[in-house]
């Protein structure tokens, strides 16, 4: 692009930075950081979304931070993208306060960002806040819970030792249960050594 001396629009821009978030390149993100500032796109909700991965993929989850907190204004993406990052690195518990930040400015959750939420919960031992919000998608929302949610549920109950609760819910499940969901019964039988449950999912799971 600078060879023939075009400029480049802010989502080609967010285009290149998805790459480098790809590769986990913090160089070259660093350099298209300031390209899109020196290029005026500074404000643009597709390339700041971009740079928020870009920096949580490199490891730089302050810079992430950094970017979220003084974009000029927020969509729907900007808050999953942020929340996803806390989780990816580890902060469950700031990754429920920014989600719970978000339903105060009135941001209707889809299946994706309950399944963001869920999968931080799950990861960080949140049982109850995890089953709450798993509840809240069909109850306040409508939205029918699919096997993904189901199986980051599962994994939580059974990291929590909840093996009973788990088998329970996979018993009532409204699908035949796939692997997603065997596959988190499966682990934490494993990481728990319940072998019992443990041998009889691996069964199911084959049949």
């Amino acid at each position: 692009m600078k060879s023939t001396e075009c400029q480049p629009c802010d989502y080609s821009l967010a285009g290149v930075i998805k790459s480098c978030a790809a590769i986990a390149s913090l160089n070259h993100g660093r350099q298209l950081h300031a390209q899109l500032i020196q290029s005026g796109f500074e404000s643009s909700l597709s390339a700041s979304n971009s740079l928020i991965t870009m920096y949580a993929c490199c490891g730089v989850l302050q810079d992430s931070q950094y970017v979220f907190l003084t974009m000029p204004c927020l969509d729907s993406v900007s808050w999953n993208t942020m929340i996803a990052a806390l989780r990816q690195h580890g902060h469950g518990a700031r990754a429920v306060e920014l989600f719970e930040e978000m339903l105060k400015e009135d941001i209707v959750p889809d299946r994706i960002k309950f399944l963001t939420i869920i999968y931080a919960c799950s990861h960080s031992g949140f049982v109850d806040q995890c089953q709450r919000y798993f509840n809240s998608m069909k109850d306040s929302y409508g939205i029918t819970p699919g096997e993904d949610h189901y199986g980051r549920l599962i994994d939580l109950l059974c990291r929590s030792r909840k093996f009973t609760e788990a088998k329970n819910m996979i018993e009532k499940l409204p699908f035949y249960p796939g692997a997603p969901v065997w596959e988190a019964l499966l682990g934490g039988c494993r990481i728990h050594g319940n072998m019992e449950l443990g041998v009889k999912a691996a069964k199911d799971f084959l049949n």
